[in-house]
């Protein structure tokens, strides 16, 4: 498994991940998500608690993949972590070694290949063959709408996450093809604070930026594009996917179980737009409804400040979840 890497790191990572030849599972925020295409494992969460492996090697920060915290309750797998930061991210005995990437990988020499000796990724192929399936016959879903987004994000300089849920489906459904080495998510205990503070930051020398955010963040830190006429030129796109609140809590299990304010209380549903806020700020402002609706994306200005507001269909959102939680 593959956390969030220094670019530094990203080379050796590679390197390793090539010379092993075993599954992966790379967060965005590595940098090599693309680049280990041939080797990753596409939504791995259910498929590694059905199939825990005996040995889990994890280099670089601790991974956003659920899987990781299902490890807590899975003592068979030995986890070794590699890691700048000495911390093991897990709340059970593992071996950690700390320090510099390459240096440790040219100390143990020559690496011999390990294979996917479970057969992950043969029954990997079928999930994936059901995802892309899945995403042409409901391209209004959220997770086909993130596909779309990371396919025109994939010209910029740098992407940025916030909060879990867009994290979530970066790592599962966002384009494969085309690398996108400068990812940076922001995915805390209340990760809602600060996102579109912490995209602007790190557009700062960037000169296409994008941004995927939920609406609730996006609400809770709107402020924050009063510093655009601060920054450095360029072209800045923030991509709020409107599901009209807080589409995570809906999917938790036994959510249909709750009373309707309790519902209300977790959820916090609106009927907001987007479109006032991108207009106080000076932004352009682009509503995505349907697959089509991307189109608009395709000629930006070059310095243009936009704002997209994607709203999915939420009865393709839950076929694509439901068609996926069956497999």
């Amino acid at each position: 498994m593959l956390g969030g890497l220094d670019p530094t790191e990203q080379a050796p990572a590679l390197w390793l991940a090539n010379e092993l030849k075993a599954p992966v599972v790379a967060d965005a925020t590595s940098g090599l998500r693309e680049e280990l295409a041939h080797l990753a494992l596409t939504d791995a969460d259910a498929l590694l608690r059905e199939n825990p492996p005996a040995i889990l090697l994890r280099i670089g920060d601790v991974p956003v993949a659920r899987f990781w915290r299902d490890l807590e309750d899975i003592p068979s797998t030995e986890v070794f972590s590699v890691t700048r930061t000495g911390f093991s991210g897990l709340a059970r005995p593992s071996a950690v070694v700390t320090g510099d990437l390459e240096a440790i990988l040219h100390a143990l020499g020559d690496v011999d290949p390990v294979g996917d000796v479970n057969g992950l990724r043969a029954m990997n192929k079928r999930r994936k063959a059901l995802m892309e399936e899945l995403l042409i016959t409901c391209p209004d879903s959220e997770q086909a709408m993130v596909r779309a987004f990371s396919c025109f994000a994939a010209d910029g300089d740098c992407i940025y996450l916030g909060n879990s849920m867009p994290v979530r489906y970066w790592n599962s459904f966002a384009q494969m093809a085309v690398p996108t080495e400068n990812v940076r998510a922001n995915r805390g205990a209340n990760g809602i604070d600060g996102q579109i503070s912490g995209f602007l930051g790190v557009s700062a020398r960037c000169s296409r930026s994008w941004a995927l955010v939920g609406d609730l963040t996006a609400m809770y830190d709107s402020n924050a594009l009063a510093l655009l006429p601060q920054l450095d030129t360029g072209t800045r796109v923030l991509g709020v996917i409107n599901n009209g609140g807080g589409g995570i809590f809906r999917a938790l299990p036994g959510a249909a179980s709750h009373s309707e304010a309790m519902r209300n209380l977790l959820v916090q549903p609106h009927a907001y737009s987007f479109k006032a806020i991108a207009e106080q700020w000076g932004m352009r402002y682009l509503v995505i409804r349907t697959a089509e609706d991307f189109d608009q994306l395709d000629a930006l200005e070059e310095n243009s400040q936009v704002l997209a507001e994607l709203i999915p269909d939420r009865e393709q959102t839950e076929q694509v979840r439901n068609a996926l939680a069956k497999h």
